[in-house]
């Protein structure tokens, strides 16, 4: 093997190490407390009163969210709904509560939403208000990595 390589590898290990590992839970953008940035396609992809409701949340302004997002979830808007979930998956503008972030995700999976598939594997892999199915979680993340959501195919591959 090439001295480079070599390096390379060892620092992959280390930047791996020191982030905590790899896993579902330090992949899982739906259920950390980081922000998260849609890019210009998810963005155009979104009806616009949803990213209205996007745009409000990224801001802090919880409520407004929740009000933007409500009644677009009664049209049934899939990202809407997703929307809803991953704000009681992250306590956000309300207690955290996982058993609806899972309800909310269930919907929007229904509707072949790929944030949501990919979140419900994440709470099949993690336990959060389900027990630790692995086989489940890779189902889930499968039809949300094959509706092309990257970070599905990443807890995909990762699994296998």
């Amino acid at each position: 093997m090439k001295p480079i390589k070599i390096l390379l590898s060892i620092a992959v290990l280390l930047v791996l190490a020191f982030a905590g590992g790899v896993g579902w839970t330090y992949y899982d953008l739906n259920i950390h407390d980081r922000p998260w940035i849609l890019s210009n396609a998810q963005r155009e992809a979104l009806h616009a009163e949803t990213l209205a409701g996007f745009d409000a949340m990224s801001a802090g302004r919880y409520e407004e969210a929740l009000a933007i997002w409500t009644a677009r979830a009664e049209q049934n808007d899939p990202d809407a709904i997703y929307f809803i979930g991953r704000m009681h998956a992250r306590g956000q503008g309300m207690d955290r509560d996982y058993d609806k972030a899972r309800a909310y995700y269930e919907r929007a999976a229904t509707m072949d939403q790929p944030y949501a598939l990919n979140a419900l594997g994440f709470m099949h892999g993690s336990g959060k208000s389900v027990p630790v199915n692995p086989q489940t979680a890779n189902e889930f993340y499968a039809k949300s990595a094959a509706l092309g959501y990257s970070t599905a195919q990443f807890n995909l591959g990762y699994a296998y």
